[in-house]
């Protein structure tokens, strides 16, 4: 997730829909990362190129209890601007997580 040129992040995805998704990521620096910011948000297809998508912040929740400094806050977004184009990466994206999600349960 980015906020700026200087201002990325790497993320953990922690859930995901068409309309925006929830992440876990290291504390954002101040000036960056707060409700109603503006982000990119680079999602990384095990099969394919990886894409934007743009977003607003809905929600940033700091976790104390979080002993693991690079996932001790989680961010929800929403997506704004999705086009037919992004609309359809999005949808590919999904459905490949589910299939993860489907395989790991069955292991």
């Amino acid at each position: 997730i980015g906020f700026d040129s200087f201002h990325q992040y790497g993320a953990e995805l922690a859930e995901i829909s068409m309309t925006g998704c929830r992440m876990k990521i290291s504390q954002v620096k101040p000036g960056s990362g707060y409700i109603d910011d503006y982000a990119t948000v680079t999602l990384l297809p095990e099969n394919g190129s990886s894409f934007d998508a743009h977003a607003k912040i809905k929600r940033v929740e700091f976790r104390k209890s979080c002993a693991d400094s690079l996932h001790n806050t989680e961010v929800t977004i929403e997506f704004i601007g999705v086009t037919p184009p992004l609309k359809e990466q999005l949808e590919s994206f999904i459905d490949s997580c589910r299939e993860k999600s489907a395989a790991q349960w069955q292991q």
